[in-house]
């Protein structure tokens, strides 16, 4: 019997750094789950259950750390774990995402083998 796959949701209005991410979860036996926003992702995890949210940091309407606050005041969702991923190194290095819960931190570009490794490392496969 084959092992359910774990399902990773994907917050980024970029459709190429959203489905790059993809891909390489994808061919890492993970399941993936596509969003464009914040709120398309506050809604999706109203209904669906997942193992991790990745979610670009600057995005409109809602940044990911308005979404990360919001994810961690829902009591059914708080402890979903979090990677935020910014080109701003400045906004990784800040307290601010870790202050709001943000697991981890990726920096844009980073390679196939930092995502890997830190959806592993957090899903502790």
């Amino acid at each position: 019997m084959r092992p359910v796959a774990r399902r990773v949701l994907i917050a980024d209005d970029s459709i190429s750094s959203r489905g790059m991410v993809s891909l390489v979860l994808r061919s890492s036996g993970f399941e993936c789950i596509e969003v464009s926003d914040g709120q398309q992702a506050i809604d999706l995890l109203q209904s669906e259950s997942v193992d991790l949210l990745i979610t670009d940091h600057w995005m409109p309407s809602m940044t990911g750390l308005e979404l990360v606050k919001l994810v961690r005041e829902r009591s059914a969702i708080a402890g979903l774990p979090i990677i935020a991923m910014t080109t701003d190194v400045d906004v990784a290095k800040s307290s601010d995402l870790r202050n709001a819960g943000v697991t981890a931190c990726l920096n844009k570009p980073f390679t196939r083998e930092e995502l890997v490794s830190a959806v592993i490392r957090i899903l502790g496969e």
